[in-house]
């Protein structure tokens, strides 16, 4: 009785030259071609296998190659995956992370062994949060195309009469009457954060650098931008600079916020155009709230009663402004916003309250979103990496009489 062979035939081996071989074979196929005569099988052969290598020696890549995908931004990003992946399988099969890793930190002495027990950092870093982007939560938005947009407006409304004028007759001619447009502009400006971060930082530590420093430059820009929707007179005007807006001053010898009264409160709200008197924020520092928020009257009970969750004063509150995510709380039934970009120190003649009707008084030109970008070719001497953000904006005050400010004395 006959063993069958079981085994599974194996596939066959398929040899793919270098080109350090082809090269040598052409070479060979040189030197049979200078012994054998032109016409002869062997000749004819040489002259295939000689047009074969030729081929490979065509099809094979010329130097050292590395795949890109002629996009800096998308090379770092296919680089950052493969490494999160053999990390990740580092850390799973092996038990241990990349020795680039293990170098980077150490714990204890290094001549007692510490060298080879590096320090564990967390991929969590504690932080104080930023603002949130107000002029995109509170005005109205424009996308601009160009850096310059024009918005036509209304100044002022036709006037109308009755036929013939102070009641004549009929037949005769009334007077003519218009509307009165102008159109304030727009002028998009480009805001930076500029850093630069050692190639070294990026490969020895375990904490992911690029998105923390990411989101703490759209931090940053976020809080400029409200700078510009309020404070700033350079290149926006903000709210409080705007010469135009109504002003409702604070008694004589008032000149402290410290001193902000009920009544200077309703003085601001009534400041404003009659027709969105109720229909505008307020917008302060979180230190000025805090005497708004101490209001009482004259038997000492508290004027602002928001909703305190326990009797405590926190973020969950219904009527208490929450600052970094920008939501607002609520006076005289109005939102209120606070920001660090509103005045937080006292001085005569100081605007520090705004009241106004943001969501048309006030524009928000959206040029550009926030963009990151990096490269490694503007540090290439100092083995660096330059990381950039930058957005594109423009805020405007197209309303004046649609807002009113508070000042001291």
């Amino acid at each position: 009785m006959s063993e069958s062979n079981n085994e599974a035939p194996k596939a066959p081996t398929v040899w793919i030259p270098s080109k350090d071989e082809v090269h040598t074979m052409m070479n060979a196929m040189d030197e049979i071609r200078s012994q054998v005569s032109p016409d002869s099988p062997i000749a004819r052969k040489v002259a295939e296998l000689d047009e074969r290598l030729n081929t490979l020696d065509r099809t094979l890549p010329k130097g050292a190659k590395i795949y890109t995908t002629g996009s800096t931004s998308l090379d770092e990003a296919h680089r950052a995956l493969g490494d999160s992946v053999a990390e990740a399988w580092r850390r799973r099969f092996l038990g241990k992370s990349d020795d680039r890793f293990q170098r980077a930190q150490t714990s204890g002495t290094d001549s007692t062994g510490g060298v080879l027990v590096p320090d564990l950092v967390s991929q969590t870093m504690s932080r104080i949060p930023g603002e949130a982007s107000l002029p995109e939560i509170m005005s109205a938005r424009f996308p601009m195309a160009s850096d310059v947009l024009k918005l036509p407006i209304t100044t002022s409304g036709p006037s109308i009469s009755y036929a013939g004028g102070n009641y004549a007759a009929e037949n005769a001619d009334g007077p003519e009457t218009g509307a009165t447009m102008d159109n304030p502009t727009l002028t998009a400006k480009t805001v930076l954060a500029i850093d630069t971060v050692s190639i070294q930082l990026t490969e020895n530590t375990i904490t992911p650098v690029a998105p923390l420093l990411g989101l703490l430059y759209k931090e940053a820009i976020d809080q400029e931008m409200n700078v510009q929707m309020f404070s700033s007179s350079n290149p926006f005007t903000g709210v409080l600079q705007e010469g135009s807006v109504q002003v409702y001053t604070m008694p004589t010898g008032s000149t402290a916020f410290s001193v902000v009264s009920f009544d200077d409160l309703l003085g601001t709200l009534n400041k404003c155009a009659t027709k969105v008197r109720w229909r505008g924020d307020w917008v302060m520092h979180p230190d000025v709230l805090r005497y708004v928020v101490g209001l009482k009257d004259g038997q000492g009970r508290p004027i602002f009663q928001p909703d305190w969750p326990g009797g405590f004063v926190g973020p969950d509150s219904a009527q208490i402004p929450d600052q970094t995510a920008g939501r607002p709380g609520r006076l005289f039934g109005r939102p209120l916003y606070v920001t660090d970009a509103m005045p937080s120190t006292s001085g005569t003649g100081k605007a520090f309250i705004a009241y106004g009707w943001f969501k048309f008084g006030h524009a928000f030109g959206d040029h550009t979103p926030l963009a990151i970008d990096w490269s490694e070719h503007a540090g290439f001497k100092s083995y660096s990496i330059v990381m950039r953000a930058s957005r594109t904006f423009a805020v405007k005050t197209i309303l004046p009489t649609a807002f009113s400010v508070c000042k001291t004395a």
